[in-house]
């Protein structure tokens, strides 16, 4: 049958209940394959939990499984470059075991059908980059199951008041959509929602007044203006992360922002500010060192594992890094009299990254791995690994090129036991700037992670120029907050602050 492109078998007993119309079709196990040219293919009742899965979607136009038992319409992934999908037809109803719908990227998709509510099997639906989908339908029934709705990259315009009928634990994600002016007031019922990405939507300016009733929100993304508005309430909040590309002043923390993390459960901060070299670097290092302090307070009320980080455009580490380096590593030795008595919660680190041509697109993402290694009083050593991000924070839908260094701040917590300094002799951070991941470091002390590094491939396009480490305490210390012009030293010496021209802005950590 390898000319065959209609196929129809239809089912009239499970259509309309009727038992004197029994079906003389009888394939309990399906079809191992089916013609690579089929255009129409329509099985009331198909009986297998999977279509075949050598089935070519090259000249498929319509695919009707009315009342199967589809549970995953293929395994893997299938290209579909002839792909004329304009609507998700109401016969979706009768899939009534689908767990996963993707449709991402079917460009011509233009409407989906109110039935798709029905469908009380599902759990993931994927509408990523369906640019000519401009509505959600509404959703007349409980959907209870569904985990994951993906609308990013679409035309939508607004959300459906029915939205709140996604009672379950859902995340939900709106990222890059241009035309969404505003949330509905119902989204607030969404007592189970996880997470929600409203980044790059830039015209939306404002949440509703109620977004305190999201008990279970953990996970939020917003554009510029959007975060602020959060309420005091939203205490279950774990991860905010702002994607902004504005200038920022030295109001950038304002008295709302500092309440609304402080009374927030975050345990991490991003803010990313890729490509723009008009931006002030001084602002940045200020951010970062004022957010230092609201999260040393989150952790000390929460005990929980906190983490902070910024990348921006800039050349210099911040003068208040004491321990920097021009090569790829810092060594710290600790001094009794410095640290005596005093409780050691992490590193704050940085890294300069020369960028040259780098090919920046929407899975654009650069790891800067780095080693840490402990040496107590007693000889033991005690090592662990991180990582500082730089990533895309827009759906670029074309790549561009970074062509300017930029400085990457982070902040990690150490939660080896409840060490105090003066159980510590010393300790080495190492830096690397990979192609574009970091590897699996196998941790076996000073010499085996040195020769490691050695082996790593550093692409030209991308490197680490500077590196610098700072430790904090529980105690308070003041930090300066401004940008060093002073060469690196290669001897990694401490650069303790002049009392003297310590500036009036100066933040106690």
């Amino acid at each position: 049958m390898c000319n065959l492109r209609f196929l129809k078998l239809y089912d009239w007993t499970r259509r309309f209940g009727d038992p004197t119309n029994i079906s003389k079709v009888h394939l309990p196990f399906g079809l191992n394959s089916l013609p690579n040219g089929l255009r129409y293919l329509n099985w009331h009742g198909y009986p297998s939990k999977v279509l075949p899965s050598n089935l070519s979607l090259e000249n498929l136009v319509e695919l009707e499984l009315f009342d199967s038992n589809v549970e995953q319409l293929w395994e893997g992934k299938k290209n579909v470059p002839r792909s004329e999908i304009e609507e998700i037809p109401s016969s979706v109803e009768g899939l009534t075991n689908l767990i996963s719908l993707d449709v991402s990227d079917c460009s011509r998709l233009k409407h989906i059908s109110i039935n798709i509510c029905k469908v009380k099997s599902l759990r993931y639906l994927y509408l990523k980059n369906c640019s000519k989908l401009e509505y959600f339908p509404e959703i007349l029934e409980t959907m209870e199951r569904l985990e994951t709705l993906d609308i990013s990259g679409t035309a939508i315009k607004e959300l459906p008041l029915s939205i709140e009928h996604l009672n379950g634990p859902l995340k939900l994600f709106l990222r890059g959509c241009k035309n969404l002016e505003t949330l509905p007031s119902s989204i607030s019922n969404l007592a189970s929602l996880i997470e929600l990405d409203l980044s790059d939507c830039s015209k939306l300016d404002k949440l509703p007044v109620n977004m305190g009733n999201l008990k279970s929100l953990e996970n939020l993304s917003a554009g510029r203006g959007v975060e602020s508005q959060l309420p005091s309430s939203t205490t279950s909040l774990r991860s905010l992360i702002e994607c902004l590309a504005f200038r920022p002043s030295s109001e950038f923390i304002t008295s709302e922002r500092r309440n609304t993390w402080r009374n927030t459960r975050l345990t991490k901060l991003d803010f990313m500010f890729t490509n723009s070299p008009k931006l002030i670097e001084k602002a940045f290092s200020n951010v970062f060192a004022e957010s230092l302090q609201i999260i040393k307070q989150m952790r000390t009320k929460y005990q929980k594992e906190v983490r902070v980080s910024i990348c921006y455009p800039g050349s210099k580490i911040p003068e208040w890094f004491r321990h920097q380096s021009h090569t790829s590593s810092v060594n710290i030795q600790l001094s009794t009299h410095n640290c005596s008595n005093r409780k050691f919660l992490g590193l704050a680190l940085c890294a300069v990254i020369a960028f040259k041509g780098y090919r920046y697109t929407e899975e654009f993402s650069v790891g800067v791995p780095y080693v840490c290694c402990f040496q107590t009083n007693c000889g033991d050593r005690v090592t662990y690994k991180g990582e500082l991000t730089f990533h895309a924070d827009r759906n670029y839908k074309e790549s561009i090129f970074i062509n300017s260094d930029h400085v990457i701040l982070g902040y990690h917590e150490y939660s080896h036991g409840k060490l105090s300094m003066d159980d510590l002799a010393s300790f080495k951070v190492m830096f690397k700037a990979p192609k574009d991941s970091s590897p699996r470091i196998p941790l076996r002390g000073f010499s085996k992670i040195e020769d490691l590094f050695r082996g790593l491939d550093t692409s030209q396009s991308c490197r680490l120029k500077y590196c610098g480490v700072c430790p904090i305490y529980a105690e308070p210390e003041i930090i300066r907050t401004s940008i060093s012009d002073e060469k690196f030293d290669s001897t990694n010496q401490d650069l303790v602050p002049d009392p003297n021209t310590i500036p009036e802005n100066k933040l106690t950590l």
